[in-house]
C-alpha cells in the first residue's frame, strides 16, 4: 500500500449505523478531496449530490473564465427594472404586455428567493 501514499492514521469508524473508513495525516495530499454526503433518502442524497455538482460548476466556470455573475434573483430583477422603464416608452399594446411581462418576472424571482 506505500505506492498509494502514507498517513498518519487510517481507522475503521462508525457513523451511525454505517462504518466509514477514517484517514487521518495525509503526508502529500495533491490537490483532490473527497466528500462524504449522508442523508436520510435517496431524494435527499440525490439533492445534495445536484446542488454539491453545481457548486464544483460554478467553481470552475469561475476559475477558467474570471468572471462573475450576481446571483439570488439580481440578474432577473435587473432584466424586470429595464423592461419596466422600456415599457413606459412603448405605446399601446406592446408597453402594456412589456409591463406585466416585468411585474410577473419581478414576482416570480420575488417568490423564488424567499
Amino acid at each position: 500500500m506505500k505506492n498509494l501514499g502514507n498517513a498518519d492514521l487510517v481507522e475503521e469508524a462508525s457513523l451511525g449505523d454505517v462504518k466509514i473508513l477514517k484517514i487521518i495525516g495525509i503526508k502529500d495530499m495533491g490537490t483532490t478531496t473527497s466528500v462524504l454526503v449522508r442523508g436520510s433518502n435517496q431524494l435527499v442524497l440525490y439533492e445534495a449530490e445536484r446542488s454539491l455538482h453545481h457548486d464544483l460548476c460554478v467553481v470552475i466556470c469561475m476559475v477558467s473564465k474570471r468572471f462573475l455573475t450576481s446571483g439570488g434573483g439580481a440578474p432577473d430583477i435587473e432584466l424586470s427594472r429595464q423592461l419596466g422603464a422600456w415599457a413606459k416608452i412603448l405605446h399601446g399594446m406592446e408597453g402594456f404586455c412589456v409591463k406585466f411581462f416585468a411585474e410577473a418576472l419581478w414576482l416570480f424571482t420575488y417568490f423564488l428567493t424567499r
